[in-house]
């Protein structure tokens, strides 16, 4: 089987900022993602609101980039 797609280490967070105050803090959205997709597999990314599932869809596109980790 072909390798298609490797994660390794996929990390991201982000910065959140307090609507009612100027403190800011960190968000990890996604902490340490690896795994890898093969010819003919289907891959499911599931989990719930807030999980980080559109996060790493938007690191394998490239929309974003990563802290740490690469695709």
């Amino acid at each position: 089987m072909d390798e298609i797609l490797r994660v390794e280490g996929l990390s991201k967070q982000f910065v959140k900022k307090s609507m009612f105050s100027s403190k800011k803090s960190l968000v990890k959205a996604v902490e340490d993602v690896s795994f890898s997709l093969y010819n003919d597999e289907v891959l499911v990314i599931a989990g719930e609101s807030g999980s980080g599932k559109t996060t790493i869809a938007k690191l394998i596109l490239r929309a974003i980039t990563p802290d740490s980790g690469k695709v």
